[in-house]
């Protein structure tokens, strides 16, 4: 799988940089007697012409040693991927031409949980600060099954399609997609050590979804058919009824993106989340995570469910080793110690 690449978007700016630098080095060279030939007439005529010539030489060949120098030197260090959270997206290039996208998800705090007034709301909703302390990636959409056949090598889904998300995987398959691409990473290079691929926790991927909402969608409080994929007989909100889809569409088809850009936060698939399935905190806590229990948690809803269980706040969870046509994931990018 030596195919694989972790493209840091903010390495162009490093080309363009030396791109401008090579044209100014190229008008110097071209036009070189304005500033250094030896028919300059700003040039003081009882200089000796060859002592110009030479000192112009020199000058040039010095800046083309720098530029070259300064160009390998953007190139290795572009490569090397050892400030994730500098950047504002990665682009993952996986064998036949796939790609994999991430945008980087900035810490901060937010209300977890659904207020008792939400209009569907359930006792597991318990509403409570949370606090994540660190940045983190999250897919831009929900792994496509091009990018699990480019990673696995098989597609198990039942509905057919490469810009359809893969579903039928279990939480533990999921697991493993992520271990595969991060042990890819490191035997290859462009993935630092301390950083993994992972499913994102359960208040990670509620942040991420709310992107700064407090309403029960991202994009605000009633649901139809045309924002997200799901059972649009049954809309949210006062939203009219709509097309039942029956199946699940083509990610980022319906053209809705969140505030931090990213699609299908709502519908579509469930997402397998890292923790297992838990009760909230009643208090303020950081970086949650619920590491005992015996279901894992999923969210975002799935193209059967009804509109109130698609909301920011609603959760579902499954028993790890299930592989249903209705769950599917989002990769997520994290640091480690």
């Amino acid at each position: 799988m030596s195919h694989f690449r972790l493209t840091n978007r903010h390495l162009y700016g490093n080309f363009i940089e030396c791109l401008i630098i090579l044209t100014v080095l190229w008008l110097l060279q071209n036009k070189g007697q304005m500033y250094f030939g030896v028919n300059d007439s700003f040039y003081d005529k009882n200089q000796d012409i060859n002592k110009i010539e030479s000192k112009a030489w020199r000058m040039k060949k010095f800046l083309w040693i720098f530029c070259a120098f300064f160009i390998m030197f953007q190139a290795v260090a572009g490569e090397k991927p050892t400030s994730l959270t500098a950047s504002s997206s990665f682009t993952v290039r996986l064998p036949g031409n796939v790609t994999l996208e991430l945008v980087r998800i900035p810490k901060g705090e937010f209300m977890m949980g659904s207020p008792a007034t939400e209009a569907g709301r359930l006792d597991d909703e318990i509403q409570h600060r949370v606090t994540l302390t660190k940045d983190f990636f999250l897919g831009k959409y929900e792994v496509t099954q091009a990018q699990w056949q480019a990673v696995m090598g098989n597609n198990p889904s039942y509905f057919r399609g490469l810009r359809l998300p893969v579903e039928n995987v279990s939480w533990h398959d999921a697991i493993q997609f992520c271990e595969t691409l991060t042990a890819t990473g490191h035997r290859e290079g462009w993935l630092p050590e301390n950083w993994k691929f992972t499913l994102p926790t359960e208040a990670q991927w509620e942040y991420a979804c709310r992107a700064g909402t407090d309403t029960p969608f991202s994009y605000g409080s009633s649901s139809d058919a045309s924002k997200m994929n799901f059972d649009g007989n049954n809309p949210y909100g006062g939203a009219n009824r709509g097309v039942d889809r029956q199946s699940t569409v083509e990610v980022g088809s319906l053209g809705y993106r969140n505030n931090f850009g990213l699609y299908d936060m709502h519908g579509n698939v469930w997402e397998w989340c890292l923790d297992y399935y838990g009760s909230f905190s009643r208090g303020a806590v950081s970086d949650p995570v619920c590491e005992s229990g015996s279901d894992r948690v999923l969210r975002g809803g799935c193209w059967f469910s009804y509109a109130m269980g698609c909301r920011s706040a609603s959760r579902n969870y499954y028993y790890p080793a299930l592989r249903p046509i209705s769950v599917g994931f989002r990769l997520a990018l994290v640091e480690v110690q």
